[in-house]
């Protein structure tokens, strides 16, 4: 289906021209309406700072008024490095507002790899904490930049509140071709050199469409995103946001009771999660003997893979929630998406990841053959590489990043396709399965073995809490208890001879989502 018969299901009208288009349209439409509601904890209590869809906007404004008065223009960047709060959603609106492009890196990459973002985001300015900002002298990549501090005035350094004024930046929102660039995101490269994705207006407004039309809200929806973007989705949709009282930069340090009492007293209707926050959370309702608030119809996990083991704990948990279980990257959100009882139900190799939403093209590429030919997709029951291509799907890497030879992409009628480096195929219903990645591939005589299938089966079939293979070692890491002749008859009859099984405490997983095992951490553990 295309774009624009999403628009006209969800009676949306005109061209975005600016990354607040949508939004804008819920603010003159629901001005009293709550936006957002930002938690804060002050003697063990959780207390709400709350802004009408109005209120945001004003607050933005003043905001908006302030990067103008400094000198902010239409096509700089700003990085926004600082933690999830009202102020950082009032900044993006700010931006957009003004034609400002915000950027955010992924902190989770390392120091060395921060330093090379910030020095490639090519940014006017910084707007971070004390204790990044304090070694601005230090850091070449910083020098010249402008740059605020949420926590502390130093020399040469402003005070981030300095850019709130009295007054609101009294023009329109500026208009922009859609293709100018909304907003960028940094992650870690394959090749060590940071990559930013570039989110154009229409990318970044597809999304909404994809996301607003595969999980349609309701009028007086109240949403508690553990994902911060969504709350950028949810302006656009009219939809009120709480915020869970959590450190979207440490989620170790979640405290489910706090968020349970949220969604219980908030009388939240739906949230999203990430695979670890959904299993906290699920653990201390099932030891608590807690019921699912009744107020909650609907559950999204994204963000790393999920296992049918902690499916089993969310049924439990939230017997009577609709929930879905969604795949998508960076670079292309949502890709495919499929109910837990599908996925629970389901019983071929791999991760059922399910149907692929209606707007996208997704084809299985032949691995292992150069030179790369886009029109060599596999036949069904193949495994191959997932590639897309859609109006929502990010086309470019910002500034001529290498990666952009190597990742996307172009067919004979021009369109840009992303290689995800994931492995996968389709069955015979139509549904996408995910089998691993390909830089994660165990080596064998008999050619490459993908490894999240077989992960999923120690899990699933063996009751194994988690575990991980790594190529470079020749060793499957294994946390928690398992039977040593059962996994060692498994990975012979897989064909994998050769690996030793190594118990650890412990699987390192990402500093980002939690979730997603960290290989190369445990390469560096144990090299």
């Amino acid at each position: 289906m295309d774009i624009d018969d999403l628009r006209d299901k969800l009676e949306h009208s005109g061209i975005p021209n600016n990354g607040n288009y949508y939004a804008l349209k819920q603010i003159n439409a629901h001005p009293d309406k709550v936006a957002l509601k930002y938690p804060t904890i002050e003697n063990n209590k959780v207390i709400y700072r709350e802004l009408t869809f109005s209120q945001f906007r004003t607050e933005s404004l003043r905001w908006a008024n302030g990067l103008a008065l400094e000198g902010f223009k239409v096509g700089d960047r700003i990085i926004l490095l600082f933690p999830v709060s009202v102020e950082l959603y009032q900044v993006i609106f700010a931006c957009f507002h003004l034609g400002i492009t915000p950027v955010f890196v992924d902190l989770s990459m390392g120091t060395r790899k921060l330093i090379q973002a910030i020095k490639d985001s090519k940014a006017k300015g910084i707007f971070s904490i004390d204790k990044l900002l304090k070694f601005k002298y230090f850091i070449p990549a910083m020098w010249g930049k402008k740059c605020f501090s949420l926590d502390r005035k130093r020399f040469l350094i402003k005070n981030l509140s300095d850019l709130y004024t009295d007054s609101c930046y009294s023009k329109n929102q500026l208009e922009l071709d859609n293709k100018t660039t909304a907003l960028i995101t940094f992650s870690s490269g394959s090749t060590g050199k940071p990559k930013g994705a570039n989110r154009t207006i229409e990318v970044l407004l597809n999304q909404k469409i994809v996301s607003e039309y595969m999980w349609p809200h309701n009028k007086n929806e109240i949403d508690m995103p553990a994902f911060p973007m969504i709350v950028l989705q949810n302006l656009g949709c009219g939809v009120s946001s709480v915020l869970p009282a959590i450190d979207f930069q440490n989620f170790l340090e979640m405290k489910p009771e706090i968020v349970y009492s949220q969604l219980l007293n908030q009388k939240v209707s739906r949230f999203s999660a990430q695979p670890f926050f959904i299993e906290r959370l699920c653990d201390y309702m099932l030891e608590s003997k807690l019921d699912s608030p009744a107020s909650i119809r609907s559950i999204v996990i994204g963000g790393a893979v999920v296992s049918k083991r902690l499916c089993k704990k969310i049924q439990s948990a939230f017997s009577k929630v609709e929930v879905n279980i969604v795949y998508g990257s960076t670079e292309a959100e949502p890709i495919a998406h499929a109910s837990i009882e599908e996925f629970l139900s389901s019983d071929s190799r791999g991760l059922l990841l399910g149907k692929v939403v209606e707007s996208l093209r997704v084809k299985i590429l032949r691995i292992n053959k150069e030179p790369i030919d886009i029109s060599d997709d596999c036949s069904t029951g193949k495994i191959g590489e997932i590639i897309l291509c859609g109006p929502h799907v990010i086309t470019e890497y910002i500034d001529h990043h290498p990666a952009n030879d190597e990742l996307k992409l172009k067919d004979d009628n021009g369109d840009i396709w992303h290689r995800t480096g994931d492995i996968g195929y389709f069955c015979e219903s139509g549904n996408l399965w995910l089998v691993g990645r390909i830089k994660d591939q165990i080596t064998s005589k008999s050619g490459p073995i993908p490894c999240y299938d077989l992960e999923e089966d120690l899990s699933w079939k063996l009751n194994i809490d988690k575990s991980a293979f790594v190529d470079s070692l020749n060793t499957l890491f294994i946390q928690g208890h398992y039977n040593e002749a059962e996994v060692l008859s498994f990975l012979k009859d897989h064909g994998i001879k050769h690996f030793k099984i190594h118990p650890v405490d412990n699987i390192p997983v990402d500093k980002r989502h939690f979730s997603r095992v960290d290989r190369s951490e445990l390469i560096k553990l144990f090299s």
